[in-house]
């Protein structure tokens, strides 16, 4: 949804990121974790 306003990653995209999403920066690094650890 974010990249429909700002074709980029600047702070007014993660800013919508987080309106839609709130605990994204968290849920993705859980994310990260769990797919590093299945390797």
């Amino acid at each position: 949804l974010s990249h429909l306003r700002f074709m980029d990653h600047s702070s007014r995209f993660w800013a919508t990121v987080e309106s839609v999403m709130p605990g994204h920066a968290a849920l993705s690094r859980e994310l990260k974790n769990e797919v590093l650890m299945r390797r």
